[in-house]
C-alpha cells in the first residue's frame, strides 16, 4: 500500500489524486496502529518528507503537515521506534529552513530557464555552438 500511495502522489496531475492517497495514508496509519506494526507506516512517512518536501511535490506535504498525518510512536503503539521527540520535530522549523533552500535554488533554475528560453526565442544563439 505504501507504493500505491506514492504512486498515487506522483503520478496526480496537480493534486487530483492528494485526497485518494491522504484517505489510504490516513487508513494505512489506523491499520498499522491496530495491528501494532507501524514500521512500514514511519518509514513511508520519512520517505515522503525526504522526496516531496521542497520539491515538485511539496504542495503534498504541505497537506500532510496541514492535516497533522505524523508518524507512529510509543505512546501509540510500544513496538514503535519513534520516540515523542522525533514526533515533536517532525514538522519542525528546521524543516521549514531546508524548504525554503531549496525554493531559493528552483527560482535560480527559473530564471536561467527564462534566460535560455529569451535567448533561443529572440533568435539570439547566446554564445552556444
Amino acid at each position: 500500500m505504501a507504493d500505491r500511495i506514492l504512486q498515487l502522489v506522483n503520478d496526480s496531475f496537480l493534486d487530483q489524486y492528494y485526497q485518494k492517497a491522504l484517505e489510504c495514508l490516513k487508513k494505512l496509519r489506523e491499520e498499522s496502529v491496530k495491528a501494532q506494526n507501524p514500521d512500514i507506516f514511519n518509514e513511508l512517512m520519512d520517505k515522503i518528507k525526504r522526496t516531496m518536501m521542497g520539491n515538485r511535490r511539496n504542495d503534498f506535504w504541505g497537506i500532510v503537515k496541514a492535516e497533522q498525518i505524523n508518524m507512529i510512536s510509543r505512546l501509540e503503539c510500544s513496538n514503535s521506534r519513534i520516540t515523542d521527540d522525533v514526533i515533536e520535530q517532525f514538522f519542525g522549523e528546521r524543516d521549514e529552513k531546508k524548504a525554503e533552500e531549496v525554493h531559493e535554488a528552483d527560482e535560480e533554475d527559473v530564471d536561467d530557464l527564462v534566460f535560455i528560453i529569451h535567448c533561443l526565442g529572440g533568435g539570439i544563439f547566446c554564445g552556444f555552438p
